[in-house]
């Protein structure tokens, strides 16, 4: 985004530079009057958007399947509570620090308009730096307290004291990172990402056969984050001898926003390793954080994309027409990714449990039905969060978390205390109902059918949770091959599906407006 890069900067990084000047949206060209979402990737991803959004997949695929790996690891050769154990020393450890840590800077560099100035940057470094570095102390100082709080012994000071040491580590990437991004280098972003991927998944996997317990963790994450770190400076070099307050003030007043919604995100992942660590223990802990990642999986793709949205919506909001097409067909795909999937994680979950993560985690089986919900949701409203974010309606999206953070400190704490890790499945279910204020807040903008384009993805979805049902009491699922092979032939008819949208995103069948009523 640099019209004249830095000389301190890599040669291979100044090499890639858009020329234009202007935040990411301005780097994403013009946008011909075609409102086919196959005509807006074609446009987004010419040149250096292109390998973005191909390395940004390629990138998901890769984290996805060695995460599938690293689940399957822990799952079988370590227990709930080892998981539980690391679950909440991470949150002691590194959830405060995880979003504090830059302030907002990483964010407000990649948006800012113009050039990165070296003293900027050495200031935002050294700011991170700095805020890193007194949290971890703090919280280092504070951990006897946290520790019982969460009902942790003294033998967990010292993997405790090593995730922080290891966070301030990973928060000198922000800023070459930064960098990077506004250069739109995804490859080699991706490339790093991948590679950590890679380390970290090897020795988790390594280490939970040899039963290390949570240093399977600890070693595991600090080869990873040291290469990574090591990696975005090395490439990146960002300059770090210069220092000017008045460089960052600009961007503090977005860095406040931005952190207000982090804060409230982090007081409602803070509910489980907290308040159900307190009430039911840390094979609770263990069983939700199992079960959320599980559900996860099904986003890869939709969490990938996600990054070309906000400059897409952003490039489209002086032309009504053409934001409602992209929003529309947005949602569409992230539907037809994500929903099927969720479906069919949903609907055989007892197999996949049974046969690949063994019965000891039969516990967490409601809490997966909640969060495969709460993925089903989440990937449609992705979309929506940018849309708001691109109409400048920011503060519509920090009213959404405070609706999750509060009721779930409340009503969740009730919840779990009466009825266990069944009551908080079912709350959680239920607060997924809060997206729907999202919803019909997107329709705002007049013409937007927020609903119709999901009725295809919602009717296949139901298709698969259906057949699954009819499959598992007609002919039991009785192997690890039976259970590949139907998922091998669901797999087909998902891409086939998507394949099928793809197809006919340009036809005039696609979703584009036609005569008559709008189903919105």
């Amino acid at each position: 985004m640099m019209t004249d890069p830095s000389p301190l900067l890599d040669p291979l990084l100044e090499e890639d530079l858009p020329r234009e000047a202007g935040d990411i949206a301005d780097a994403c060209a013009s946008v011909p009057s075609s409102s086919g979402y196959r005509a807006m990737l074609q446009t987004l991803f010419r040149g250096k958007m292109s390998g973005a959004a191909i390395a940004l997949v390629i990138r998901q695929v890769i984290i996805m399947a060695l995460g599938v790996g690293s689940s399957v690891a822990v799952s079988r050769w370590l227990g709930p509570e080892i998981v539980g154990r690391f679950a909440i020393l991470i949150f002691v450890t590194q959830g405060i620090l995880g979003y504090f840590g830059d302030l907002g800077l990483k964010a407000a560099l990649i948006r800012k308009r113009g050039d990165l100035e070296p003293t900027e940057l050495a200031t935002a470094q050294k700011v991170i730096l700095g805020i890193s570095i007194t949290f971890a102390v703090v919280i280092g100082a504070l951990l006897p307290v946290a520790l019982r709080l969460v009902k942790l012994g003294p033998e967990n000071y010292f993997p405790a004291a090593v995730f922080l040491v290891l966070l301030i580590v990973r928060n000198q990437r922000m800023v070459p990172l930064a960098l990077l991004e506004r250069a739109m280098r995804f490859k080699v972003v991706s490339a790093v990402e991948a590679a950590e991927s890679l380390i970290y998944t090897v020795l988790l996997a390594t280490l939970a056969f040899l039963h290390k317990g949570i240093w399977c963790y600890v070693v595991a994450m600090g080869c990873r984050d040291l290469f990574g770190s090591l990696a975005f400076n090395l490439i990146a070099r960002p300059p770090f001898h210069q220092f000017s307050w008045a460089s960052i003030r600009p961007h503090l007043g977005f860095s406040l926003v931005y952190q207000g919604g982090s804060l409230l995100n982090m007081a409602t992942l803070a509910f489980p390793p907290i308040m159900i660590a307190r009430l039911l223990g840390k094979n609770a802990v263990g069983y939700v954080s199992w079960a959320s990642t599980l559900s996860l999986y099904p986003l890869v793709i939709c969490n990938a994309m996600a990054r070309i949205y906000l400059p897409a919506f952003s490039s489209a909001a002086s032309d009504p027409a053409l934001l409602r097409s992209r929003v529309e067909k947005s949602l569409r795909i992230n539907a037809s990714i994500a929903w099927p999937a969720c479906a069919v994680l949903a609907s055989l979950s007892t197999p996949i449990i049974a046969y690949v993560f063994t019965a000891k985690w039969f516990p967490a089986q409601p809490l997966l039905y909640a969060y495969s919900l709460s993925a089903v949701m989440s990937a449609v409203a992705l979309p929506l969060s940018e849309l708001f974010f691109a109409q400048g309606d920011a503060w519509f999206n920090f009213r959404l978390c405070l609706l999750w953070t509060i009721p779930t400190w409340t009503l969740g704490t009730y919840a779990v205390y009466h009825f266990g890790l069944f009551g908080f499945a079912v709350f959680q279910a239920a607060l997924q109902s809060t997206w729907l204020l999202a919803f019909f807040h997107a329709r705002k903008l007049e013409g937007l059918r927020v609903f119709a384009p999901l009725r295809e993805p919602l009717l296949l979805s139901a298709a698969l949770v259906l057949g699954n049902l009819l499959v598992i009491r007609s002919m039991p699922v009785s192997s690890i091959y039976r259970l590949a092979a139907l998922l091998a032939v669901e797999g087909v008819i998902c891409a086939a599906f998507l394949m099928r949208m793809v197809v006919s995103w340009n036809t005039v069948g696609g979703l584009r407006a036609t005569p008559g009523p709008e189903v919105r």
